[in-house]
């Protein structure tokens, strides 16, 4: 169940005709933010790494439309309009921003702690045509289970997974010898990951270090997943560069870890302990500067990977029409992250 969605939903005005400017994630958020269509200033598919196209700076965001009438301005989640100190979100008006670079199937990430047994693997394959089609997936999602990684689109369609049975992208986990390769600061941190074997390790590392070189990231950065902080101002920094709070990170903790930003910096708003109001404000009664907060999840794009608590069985095996449980149990933890959200809106100052 999504309660938190579905009374967000009863409390709004509902729409019926919705159109997107666009089918993939880089283009549709630029005219999102700029309420222009993206192909008009360059953007036109999905930004991958290095330097190549970003949101334009000639673009007004609305983050920088509202900043003009003396709004406070944050965000949370996944950016993907520019890569680089240059291209991040406090270069585009949000005063603050919790986010990740990319999408998680564009980088590796920490093997997912996956609980789900071979049951509910068995139901996600319901639908496939035949019984030895079934039994073949059902077995390629239960191995890619135990070596922390799910299929990056998600389930797929029926008459693709013929394809899929075989492909185990261990490529996609950070090699669990040496974080290092990945960017990250554990290099000593080990993972209980018995098929990481050394074959697996150097495809892993070979693989995100061509990727590098290619895109021209200096050094043995292996694009490993990046939640990083900026702040426009950059107050206490030495430079407007992100600064990197979790790497690798692990998707399926970073839905609370966005809560808890949306409440410390509603809270210190609200209490006008940071982006106090303007003299214009105050003089008309304004105690607090009003703000603009932009919430991106990544969900529900693929992999599907919810944090254990979150990993369920579905109430009927039997039961085709019931979505497979990696989707249900991704959108109920994004449904617990927007209820910490709208209880902090409706907290009384």
């Amino acid at each position: 169940t999504t309660p938190h969605f579905d009374r967000l939903a009863n409390e709004s005005l509902r729409l019926t005709d919705f159109h997107s400017a666009a089918s993939v994630c880089s283009p549709s958020r630029a005219s999102l933010l700029t309420g222009r269509w993206a192909l008009r200033f360059g953007i036109q598919h999905a930004i991958l790494h290095g330097n190549g196209p970003s949101l334009p700076h000639a673009e007004q965001t609305i983050a920088e439309a509202l900043k003009t009438v003396g709004y406070a301005t944050a965000m949370a989640g996944k950016w993907h309009l520019g890569n680089g100190d240059s291209n991040h979100p406090s270069t585009h008006g949000f005063d603050e921003a919790l986010t990740v670079p990319w999408t998680t199937d564009m980088a590796c990430v920490e093997p997912w702690p996956c609980r789900y047994d071979k049951a509910v693997f068995a139901h996600g394959t319901l639908s496939a045509g035949t019984p030895q089609t079934r039994r073949e997936y059902t077995a390629a999602l239960e191995r890619m289970c135990r070596i922390g990684i799910q299929p990056a689109a998600g389930m797929g369609k029926p008459q693709t997974w013929h394809k899929r049975k075989n492909d185990l992208p261990t490529e996609a986990l950070c090699p669990p010898r040496s974080l290092t390769h990945c960017g990250g600061r554990g290099a000593a941190r080990a993972y209980a990951a018995p098929q990481w074997d050394a074959k697996n390790v150097k495809k892993s590392v070979d693989r995100f270090e061509h990727i590098a070189r290619s895109d021209g990231i200096a050094g043995t950065h292996a694009l490993s997943t990046a939640l990083t902080w900026t702040n426009a101002s950059c107050s206490g920094l030495d430079s407007c560069a992100p600064l990197t709070v979790e790497q690798p990170a692990a998707p399926w903790r970073l839905d609370e870890k966005y809560a808890a930003f949306f409440d410390g910096y509603a809270r210190r708003v609200a209490s006008a302990q940071s982006h106090q109001p303007s003299d214009a404000q105050r003089a008309a009664g304004l105690v607090a500067r009003p703000f603009f907060f932009y919430l991106a999840p990544i969900q529900p794009h693929g992999p599907w990977l919810p944090a254990p608590r979150w990993q369920r069985r579905p109430s009927d095996l039997n039961d085709r029409k019931i979505p497979f449980a990696g989707y249900l149990d991704t959108m109920a933890e994004v449904d617990e992250m927007m209820g910490g959200v709208s209880r902090r809106v409706n907290a009384k100052p």
